[in-house]
């Protein structure tokens, strides 16, 4: 697997097939927005921990076609639940 990885016990994660939308770098939570889907795209944001995002802004650009590796995760906060999307690995695809 990728270079994100640092558990070896878990052997599979998602996968997701698209085209960079976005490129979001912020301080605190940089992201990625990925547009997948054939007849009907959708867009899908995924959250990269700021020290992974920096290799990333400069090796892809808006328009690249990839493959990411993703975890998901929930947390339940004031009664309710958010779901966000974490990056393991980019590849061209």
């Amino acid at each position: 697997m990728g270079e994100f990885q640092s558990n070896s016990k878990q052997q599979k994660f998602n996968e997701i097939r698209g085209c960079i939308a976005e490129i979001n770098d912020h301080e605190k939570y940089c992201s990625l927005t990925i547009l997948c889907g054939h007849e009907n795209p959708r867009s899908v944001n995924i959250s990269v921990k700021k020290s992974a995002f920096e290799p990333i802004k400069y090796k892809h650009k808006i328009g690249d076609v990839v493959v990411c590796s993703f975890y998901v995760v929930s947390n339940k906060r004031n009664e309710r639940w958010f779901t966000s999307i974490n990056l393991i690995n980019i590849e061209y695809a």
